[in-house]
C-alpha cells in the first residue's frame, strides 16, 4: 500500500508553480505578444465585413463594438510587452544579485567613499526591489486579463443588444434601432447603478440591502454581463479590490486605461472603423481643394477600396475607368429607393433574370450622378465588379474622354445619400489628360 505520509500535498504542484510563475509568465508573454499583435488586423477584417455587408443603421452601433475590441487588443499588446520587458529586467537583476550578493561595493575607487556610502543606502537591498518588481509583473498579468476580458464581454453584450434591437425594430417599425439599442443598454446598466447606491454606508448594513445586494450585483448582473468570463474576472477583481486601497487601485487601473485608450485611439484612427461614423465617411467628400491618394488605384495603400477610385491622376487613354464601391450603407438606401423586381409571368426565367439585372442597373444609375468638368455624363457604361483588393463589391464605369482637351479635369460623383446634418455625399477627383 502506498505511503500517504510521504506523498506530496494535492496542491503542491500549484504552490511550486506560484513560486516559479515567472518562467510560465515569460513563455506566455512571448507567445501572447506575437498573438496580440495579430488582433488589430483581425479586427480590421471584421470592420471591413460590417462596412461591406450591413446597412448604415447598424454602423454607428458597431463602431462602439470595435472600439471596445480595440481597447481589449491594445491592452493585451501594451501589457504583454510591458510585462515581458519588466520580467526580463527582473531576471537580469536576479542574476546580478547572485553574482554580486553584497550589492554596491563601497570600497571601489570609482567615486569617493562618501558618495558610494550614499549610493549604498539608496540601493542597498536589490532583493527587496526584485520582490516588488516580481509582484508588479504578476499584478500586470492579472490586471491585463481582467481589463481585456471585460472589454470583450462588453463587445459581446453590444452585439447581443444590436440583435435584440434589430428584431424589435422589425416587429415594431416605429421603434428605431438606436432607440431600442439605448433602451436595452439602460436596462443592463440599471442593476449596476442600484448596486452602487446600495453600497453607500447609510444603506449597505440594512437587512433588506444585505439580502439582495450581493445576489443582484454579482449573481444576476455579473453573470449576465460577463457571461463565461464571469468567474475569472470576478476572482481577479475581488482579490484586487479587497487588497488595495481605493486610491492605489484607481491609479493602477487608471494608468492601464490611459495607455490602452491612447494606443487604441492610434489604431482606431488608422482603421476603417472610423468609416462606420458618418463624420468619418463624409470627411473626404465635397473637397475640391486637395487630392486624396485613395482615389487613385496606382497610389492607394488601402487593402480594400471604400471610396471611388480611378486608375491614376494622369490619364493617357481615351477612356476613364472608375471603380465605385457599393457598400452596406448604399445597399440599405437602394432597397428603400428602388422596389424589388417582380417576375413577369409572360417571360422565361432567363428573361426575368435579365430584366432584374437591368432594373438593378437603372436603380444604380439613378443613385449615382456623374459629371466631368461640371457636365453630366448620361448613362455611362456600368457593370457589376468585385475589386481584386479586398473583394470589395461595386460597379465599374467606363467613360469616354476623347472630346476632352489636354490638361486638368475634374471627375465628380454624387451619391443620393446624405448625412443626418443634410450634407450630401460627393467625391471630387482631379485628373490630367494627354492623348
Amino acid at each position: 500500500m502506498e505511503n500517504r505520509s510521504q506523498s506530496p500535498a494535492p496542491n503542491a504542484w500549484l504552490e511550486k508553480l506560484e513560486l516559479d510563475s515567472w518562467q510560465a509568465e515569460l513563455i506566455i508573454s512571448g507567445i501572447a505578444i506575437y498573438g496580440s499583435l495579430q488582433l488589430p488586423g483581425l479586427i480590421e477584417t471584421l470592420v471591413n465585413l460590417v462596412i461591406v455587408n450591413l446597412p448604415g443603421d447598424y454602423h454607428y452601433l458597431f463602431y462602439f463594438v470595435f472600439w471596445y475590441l480595440l481597447l481589449a487588443a491594445t491592452t493585451f499588446i501594451t501589457s504583454f510587452i510591458g510585462h515581458f520587458l519588466l520580467r526580463s529586467l527582473w531576471v537580469g537583476l536576479v542574476g546580478l544579485a547572485s553574482v554580486f550578493p553584497n550589492g554596491v561595493n563601497t570600497l571601489s575607487d570609482l567615486f569617493s567613499k562618501h558618495y558610494l556610502e550614499q549610493a549604498a543606502r539608496d540601493f542597498s537591498d536589490v532583493r527587496s526591489f526584485n520582490q516588488k518588481l516580481d509582484e508588479l509583473c504578476s499584478l500586470m498579468f492579472a490586471m491585463s486579463f481582467s481589463i481585456s476580458l471585460t472589454m470583450v464581454a462588453f463587445s459581446i453584450q453590444l452585439l447581443f443588444a444590436m440583435v435584440v434591437s434589430g428584431i424589435l425594430h422589425s416587429l415594431v417599425p416605429g421603434i428605431g434601432i438606436k432607440t431600442a439599442f439605448l433602451g436595452y443598454l439602460g436596462l443592463m446598466v440599471l442593476p449596476a447603478l442600484l448596486g452602487g447606491i446600495m453600497n453607500i454606508k447609510p444603506l449597505r448594513d440594512k437587512a433588506w440591502v444585505q439580502k439582495i445586494h450581493y445576489p443582484l450585483l454579482n449573481k444576476a448582473f455579473g453573470k449576465v454581463v460577463f457571461l463565461f468570463f464571469y468567474r475569472p474576472v470576478y476572482y481577479i477583481n475581488f482579490i484586487l479590490n479587497t487588497n488595495f486601497t481605493k486610491s492605489s487601485l484607481f491609479a493602477f487601473f487608471g494608468s492601464y486605461f490611459a495607455i490602452a485608450i491612447v494606443v487604441g485611439s492610434v489604431f482606431l484612427l488608422n482603421s476603417n472603423a472610423i468609416l462606420l461614423l458618418e463624420n468619418g465617411l463624409f470627411a473626404r467628400s465635397n473637397r475640391s481643394d486637395r487630392i486624396y491618394s485613395l482615389h487613385y488605384a496606382d497610389q492607394s495603400a488601402s487593402e480594400a477600396p471604400f471610396f471611388p477610385e480611378i486608375e491614376s491622376d494622369f490619364i493617357d487613354k481615351p477612356w476613364l475607368k472608375v471603380f465605385v464601391p457599393i457598400l452596406g450603407r448604399d445597399e440599405g438606401i437602394l432597397k428603400k429607393r428602388c422596389s424589388p423586381y417582380q417576375d413577369n409571368d409572360k417571360l422565361s426565367a432567363e428573361e426575368n433574370l435579365e430584366a432584374a439585372r437591368a432594373a438593378r442597373t437603372d436603380c444604380l444609375l439613378s443613385y449615382l450622378s456623374i459629371s466631368i468638368d461640371g457636365k453630366p455624363v448620361n448613362r455611362p457604361s456600368l457593370k457589376k465588379y468585385d475589386h481584386p483588393r479586398g473583394n470589395t463589391p461595386g460597379v465599374l464605369l467606363h467613360i469616354p474622354l476623347d472630346s476632352l482637351p489636354t490638361g486638368e479635369h475634374t471627375f465628380q460623383i454624387d451619391f443620393a445619400d446624405q448625412s443626418e446634418d443634410g450634407e450630401k455625399r460627393r467625391y471630387i477627383i482631379p485628373f490630367w489628360t494627354k492623348f
